[in-house]
């Protein structure tokens, strides 16, 4: 019977060489893609538009899974409503190209050879937060005035039980609010009152 068991096996082996048609089972662990925020990992954190700051992102791309994280934290107010997304690339795709896409999330420069995720992950709303936030200073950028934060924020562990885990890390970026005004036109013209907070 042992021996029948081999000589089948062996059979199936020849098959797969000479129909080019073998399919070897894969183990549910080799096909986790776990991404880790390390030294080594290329971050570009961005502030600012030409017309001023804007909603602070930050971009983590992690080389060998070919996979970029985005974090988006809003600077509407100061509850920094903060928001993640995976974007996944093809493997054939190198780091230059990634950065190209990467620049044409915030900027008006645009690479037109940049290429396109093969797909996209929202995170769970839960999974990253601004943790704590820390006045620093008004100033004036671009058409407006804004109050400047230094904020630390959070992405939890996460597993989706199907082939994807993100280790928990913590990191710190700024988060620059715009200062509210109301405008009353005369004739024409306005008078700005400015709303200090």
């Amino acid at each position: 019977m042992v021996g029948s068991l081999i000589q089948r096996k062996a059979t199936s082996v020849l098959s797969c060489f000479l129909l080019g048609i073998c399919v070897l089972p894969v183990s549910a662990d080799s096909t986790k893609k776990v991404l880790q925020v390390t030294k080594e990992t290329p971050i570009k954190d961005v502030q600012q538009s030409q017309i001023g700051y804007r909603d602070t992102l930050i971009f983590y791309t992690f080389r060998n899974e070919r996979t970029v994280l985005r974090l988006q934290i809003d600077n509407k107010d100061k509850s920094f409503p903060m928001k993640g997304a995976l974007f996944f690339f093809s493997e054939n795709i190198k780091e230059e190209g990634i950065n190209k896409w990467i620049n044409n999330q915030h900027s008006d420069g645009l690479f037109i050879d940049a290429p396109q995720p093969t797909g996209t992950r929202e995170l769970p709303a839960e999974t990253c937060k601004v943790t704590k936030h820390k006045y620093l200073d008004r100033g004036r950028m671009g058409l407006g005035n804004y109050d400047n934060y230094g904020v630390s924020y959070q992405v939890k562990d996460f597993d989706d039980k199907k082939g994807l885990k993100i280790k928990g890390f913590k990191g710190e970026t700024k988060v620059h609010v715009a200062v509210k005004d109301i405008r009353i036109f005369l004739d024409n013209e306005y008078c700005k009152i400015v709303i200090l907070k």
